[in-house]
């Protein structure tokens, strides 16, 4: 019955207070099973209580007389029970509850936005955890991107259309790449993209520059290591349709015995939208992704590969006849990437762990450069097969790391040019091994030290590499890091980066250290670090470093073309500067701001210049706003003062993507001229604005999400500078301008 009437007749007593109490224990209906906090309340007395570990429920001190008592938990109908309280004494009552479905109302809690630098995981002093809802926050970055997300402070991009990452003054190719501890080459859109790794497959991208581990790949400045999401206990999508891009993530369970998939696509739009004249790109681009992991002996094993391609044609005149001519050749430009691996990994008792892993990472570039004055044809590949085995294990004096690294690199790479040039070759095949080991040692309390190295065996030549950090924590607030690293690197890029294509062609183009005339490079870099968080919302962070660098090839001193046909300089680099870094939030409100000043000089022979990367102040930052629990509201701004560039000789037409001219443009056959790096470019200057809203739905019994979002980029309508070039008719000197109009990106994201 939903309705009991108890007459309740009290047994008088001796003489004493007209007090009585209520007990008993709430039941399952059909099972029988005790319900551990179920709410019991006398409405009418305004008591309540909650039932124990074992189901039971007791109120005490109850005023006589008739009263509601009600027992209600989440899953079953509530109940309602008229009692009638009696002058004194306890009595029993035991209720059962009916399980019912319940619906319940979306519940939306927001500890404060996710902000670069406030991840929980992101526990390092010196270098920095990105999760992807960070990057969807970021306030600069219309859509994710998690290399574009780890910018600011010692990390920087060229701005408009980056051609890679740069950490603490060092080359795009002094960058290295893994997911899940799988190497991959050169993953690099261009033409509206960038990061070749869909960030909805990823849950986090981790950069390690100074208190980098030997068995990361060999890299001078840092190694960029992506988190893949995990396969999950259920089926779940996601997915995103723009005017840049389009792209699905799926993961999963398969069986029931702990095995699951997660498979991602993504292709993006470079001419998709673009009018019929030849001046704007012409071609596509995607990356793809494949995860399947399933318990094997003890351990889990994991078999990931990823890929992209990209291929783009440019119109080699800038006169608009010329463009159109279906008989004119084109300047192309291809690249792609594979990679394949295969790792098992086993936790022991006492926290230690072993990981056993193999790959296979490839990269292919093909390129024919028009320019009549000195066509060039390039093809470029690199191959690397690979095994590791590492182990950790913590002991009494603290942490101890590791293990030994097997890989075999080949790169090829062959240029041609007309019947006046030579071609030029460089093949050949690297085999090194590396050991490595850290031991992290607390030597007084909040005073920790970490000593490491790796010892390098290339072609019977013994590298050692040492690294120590020195940290203090005088507070659970406050820790200061000292650290020193010597770090190798042994193939490095023949790609031109003063040239102004490799804004359209990013592809690193390999050639292996350790050949005949090519030095593994070297890097030593010193960094002290502060770090202070007052609280959990709130993050303050300043360094200082100092890198030197040694045996660097440098393509620009040789040639002025997008790569090297005329052999390549080997060369020298200087960097060293500062940060300062802030993340603040709040429930509805993030703050992200950073400052950097940088002193980066590249020396060849007797003359130095400073790369068109290396400028001397950059500043990025901005605010996100949640004015309700589906909205925010991005507004970033990014600025770099010091600029430096080298100008450009030929027709030139460029224009980065933007849905105004719906496309990207360029044309031309330029070619880098005058001295490297000597020419100055007025400040960079850049205000972004950001909406999106979401809807929560219920579709099939599934929640579903969708949302709209839409940026506006540089709201000022500034006419930022690319670079100059020289008019060959005139002689005339002409600002390239990099985006003279505000680009709007628009899409539609899901997921469920």
């Amino acid at each position: 019955m939903n309705l009991l009437l108890l007459t309740l007749i009290g047994v008088i007593g001796p003489a004493g207070p007209s007090r009585a109490s209520v007990g008993g224990t709430v039941r399952d209906e059909a099972t029988g099973r005790a319900i551990v906090g179920a709410v019991v309340s006398l409405p009418d007395l305004r008591v309540a209580t909650t039932t124990d570990s074992t189901g039971r429920y007791r109120v005490d001190d109850l005023a006589a007389g008739p009263n509601h008592l009600v027992v209600r938990f989440i899953g079953y109908a509530p109940r309602t029970i008229h009692v009638l309280i009696p002058s004194a004494g306890h009595f029993e009552l035991n209720v059962t509850l009916r399980a019912t479905a319940t619906k319940l109302k979306t519940l939306v809690v927001r500890g404060g936005p996710a902000l670069r630098g406030l991840d929980r995981a992101d526990s390092s002093a010196t270098d920095r955890i990105v999760s992807m809802a960070a990057a969807r926050n970021h306030p600069l970055l219309a859509e994710p991107d998690p290399f574009l997300a780890l910018s600011g402070g010692p990390v920087s991009v060229e701005p408009e259309s980056p051609s890679g990452v740069h950490v603490r003054g060092g080359a795009s190719d002094h960058t290295a790449y893994q997911v899940d501890g799988i190497p991959v080459l050169s993953p690099y859109h261009t033409a509206g993209l960038f990061g070749a790794l869909n960030p909805d497959a990823l849950s986090s991208v981790r950069l390690t520059s100074t208190s980098r581990t030997a068995d990361q790949p060999d890299a001078l400045a840092g190694v960029i290591s992506a988190t893949t999401l995990p396969t999950g206990p259920r089926h779940q999508a996601q997915g995103s349709l723009s005017m840049t891009q389009a792209r699905l993530t799926m993961n999963g369970p398969i069986g029931s015995q702990g095995a699951g998939y997660l498979a991602s696509v993504r292709s993006g739009f470079p001419s998709a939208f673009a009018p019929a004249d030849g001046a704007h790109l012409r071609g596509e681009s995607g990356d793809w992704l494949v995860k399947l992991e399933t318990p094997v002996a003890g351990g889990r094993l994991t078999i990931l590969g990823t890929g992209s391609d990209n291929e783009i044609g440019a119109a080699t005149r800038t006169d608009p006849a010329a463009q159109d001519d279906p008989s004119l050749p084109r300047h192309e430009f291809e690249w792609r990437n594979r990679s394949l691996g295969l790792s098992w990994q086993r936790s022991g008792g006492a926290g230690t762990s072993t990981r056993l892993s193999t790959w296979s990472a490839q990269s292919q570039a093909a390129a024919t450069w028009r320019n009549p004055a000195a066509p060039l044809g390039l093809q470029a590949a690199r191959n690397d097969l690979g095994l590791m085995i590492t182990t950790e294990r913590p002991g009494a004096g603290g942490t101890i790391t590791g293990g030994i690294r097997i890989e075999n690199r080949r790169t090829e790479y062959h240029t041609a040019g007309d019947s006046s040039e030579p071609a030029s070759d460089a093949v050949g095949s690297t085999p090194l091994a590396t050991g490595f080991a850290s031991h992290r040692h607390a030597l007084a309390d909040g005073l920790a030290l970490t000593l490491g190295g790796s010892v390098l065996l290339v072609r019977r030549e013994v590298l050692v590499n040492p690294s120590a950090a020195l940290q203090w924590r005088p507070t659970r607030e406050l820790a200061v890091t000292a650290n020193y690293g010597r770090f190798r690197q042994l193939a490095q890029s023949a790609r031109n980066s003063e040239s102004v294509v490799d804004r359209i062609f990013p592809s690193e183009l390999y050639v292996s250290g350790g050949l005949p005339g090519i030095p593994v490079a070297r890097s030593d870099q010193a960094v002290l670090t502060v770090d202070y968080r007052p609280t959990p919302a709130a993050r303050f962070t300043a360094e200082a470093f100092h890198r030197t660098q040694q045996g660097l090839l440098l393509a620009a001193p040789r040639d002025n073309r997008p790569f090297s046909g005329r052999g390549l300089e080997i060369g020298a680099g200087v960097a060293r500067g500062g940060s300062i870094e802030a993340a603040v939030s709040s429930a509805r409100v993030g703050v992200l701001l950073s400052y950097a000043i940088e002193r980066v000089s590249l020396t060849h022979g007797d003359t130095s210049y400073i790369p068109s990367y290396g400028a001397t102040h950059r500043l990025e930052g901005g605010l996100t706003l949640f004015p309700g629990a589906a909205s925010s509201i991005r507004l970033g701004v990014a600025g770099a003062w010091g600029r430096r560039s080298t100008a450009v000789a030929g027709g030139f037409e460029w224009e980065t993507c933007n849905l105004v001219d719906r496309g990207c443009e360029f044309a031309g056959s330029p070619i880098a001229s005058g001295r490297l790096g000597g020419t100055r470019l007025p400040a960079y200057v850049r205000i972004d604005l950001g909406l999106r809203h979401h809807w929560d739905l219920s579709l099939g019994g599934r929640n579903v999400q969708v949302a709209l979002f839409g940026s506006m980029t540089n709201l000022l309508g500034r006419k930022n500078l690319l670079t100059y070039a020289t008019d060959p008719l005139t002689g005339q000197i002409i600002p390239i301008e990099m985006r003279p109009f505000a680009p709007l990106v628009v899409g539609l994201d899901w997921r469920f």
